[in-house]
């Protein structure tokens, strides 16, 4: 049973993606940056452990940007695994390398325990000639056992185009 649930800020505004819609220039973020985190990997891991939380918890982590693109995503959320954890990871689908290190990484027991929510930016993949690459993305973590989800972005420039 899930004891807690954490919604978890990435610190990253950095993104392979150019969608006119996106929120972070347009609230004033500068755009293609990456920050380092206050704590170490190790201290965060230590402090989140199963018996200092009371129990699994599930960890939502999503970045002002590209959530893959954070150098330091991959050990922690093979840290969070292997502690017992459960992780949803926020992604835009296209950064391949970020996804096959993660498939690739983990074992069959933390990938059972991990989720990709993947942000269909229809537009864009469309203007970058991406969607086949989201396409084999999603499938890659399917086959690798992990749970997704395709969520459609129903930005105001895409619900205009649906209008007229």
């Amino acid at each position: 049973m899930i004891k807690k649930f954490f919604e978890c800020y990435l610190p990253v505004t950095c993104c392979n993606l150019k969608c006119d819609y996106c929120y972070v220039p347009q609230i004033g973020w500068k755009q293609g940056r990456i920050k380092r985190f206050k704590y170490s990997i190790e201290v965060m891991l230590e402090a989140l452990s199963v018996e200092r939380l009371g129990g699994m918890s599930y960890f939502s982590i999503c970045g002002g940007g590209e959530t893959l693109m954070h150098p330091d995503l991959l050990p922690l959320v093979t840290g969070l695994l292997k502690a017992g954890h459960c992780v949803n990871l926020t992604n835009n689908g296209t950064y391949s390398r970020g996804i096959d290190a993660i498939v690739n990484t983990l074992t069959k027991d933390q990938i059972q325990r991990l989720h990709f929510a993947f942000s269909l930016h229809w537009d864009e993949l469309v203007r970058l000639g991406l969607l086949d690459e989201f396409a084999r993305n999603v499938n890659k973590v399917r086959t690798a056992g992990a749970s997704f989800l395709v969520q459609i972005i129903c930005a105001t420039v895409m619900l205009d185009k649906v209008s007229r």
